[in-house]
């Protein structure tokens, strides 16, 4: 599967079965993650990864909605960053993010990014900060996603650029 198959197989997966993920592809997805540039190669993202159900039952009520998919999942990479050292430490975790997401999907290994920087629980409380408390995160890092993993329940088609994405590019002008 080439590059470009992958990013079209990409896809959200909120469903998991039951089986487990085996340790060598959890392993090359956090290393996807650690081999993400970073501006001026600062490095100022670490991972996070949580395999105990009960952690997870406590990450999926992290936040209002989007994150229920936790309590099903086999195990969550939380993306963490040490924003006293970079002012491009979101932009960083992004890329980080992407890259774990896409070496899941090259194992096929269902994926979906959970945002939490900016977000709320049901009790006005961010999302990050009910976090780091529980995980003993220190008060200078700020969480910017989750990324859920597991086998996917579901198949779902592969994005169809060639109708939704190609009046997107410009060139020269808009």
């Amino acid at each position: 599967m080439n590059l470009i198959e992958i990013m079209k197989k990409r896809r959200s997966i909120r469903e998991y079965t039951n089986e487990d993920i085996p340790p060598e592809i959890i392993n090359d997805i956090l290393k996807a993650g650690q081999l993400a540039p970073s501006s001026k190669n600062i490095r100022p993202i670490e991972l996070l990864l949580i395999e105990d159900k009960n952690t997870l039952e406590f990450l999926s009520k992290s936040r209002t909605h989007g994150s229920t998919q936790l309590k099903n999942a086999k195990c969550a990479i939380i993306t963490i960053a040490d924003t006293t050292t970079a002012d491009a430490w979101i932009e960083d975790a992004s890329i980080t993010m992407t890259h774990m997401m896409l070496m899941a999907q090259y194992h096929n290994i269902g994926n979906c990014w959970i945002q939490i920087r900016m977000r709320k629980d049901d009790n006005n409380k961010l999302s990050s900060d009910i976090i780091k408390e529980k995980l003993g995160i220190p008060k200078h890092y700020e969480v910017e996603a989750i990324l859920s993993l597991g086998i996917s329940k579901t198949t779902l088609p592969p994005q169809e650029w060639e109708k939704t994405e190609k009046n997107k590019v410009h060139k020269e002008k808009y």
